[in-house]
């Protein structure tokens, strides 16, 4: 055996050593393990039965995921939303700010792509002018 070379059977040696030492077996194995839902899902499953929230969602037309994904970063919002048997007005109102914030943002994300595609089709107009 050369310098810098390791057998494989002392290879394969230390890795049963470290799978004896972390005690790692059959039960460990990825196939046989039950999952857990993530943190994300355990929050979407809190909002989508919360009954405040689901009237929420009705009245401003948004899905469980669009709700979550706009108050993720809000960690009183969520902290609430998990805690709290009863949402205070208080953390109500925070809630409908951030959506009629996110709402105005979705509608100044259509304004440009409208306006965006309006001016692509007047330059295209001007193009076929041009070339006529």
């Amino acid at each position: 055996m050369q310098h810098g070379q390791i057998d494989g059977r002392v290879v394969r040696t230390v890795r049963n050593l470290k799978r004896m030492n972390t005690g790692s077996s059959l039960s460990d194995s990825p196939s046989t393990r039950t999952s857990t839902p993530g943190p994300d899902t355990q929050i979407l499953d809190v909002i989508s039965n919360r009954e405040e929230i689901k009237q929420f969602l009705l009245s401003y037309e948004l899905s469980p995921e669009t709700f979550y994904n706009i108050t993720r970063n809000d960690e009183k919002i969520i902290r609430d939303i998990l805690m709290e048997p009863v949402l205070s007005d208080t953390i109500m109102i925070r809630i409908q700010e951030k959506v009629e914030e996110y709402q105005s943002l979705q509608q100044i994300e259509q304004a440009k792509i409208s306006m965006s595609a309006k001016i692509k089709e007047r330059i295209e107009s001007l193009q076929r002018r041009l070339n006529e």
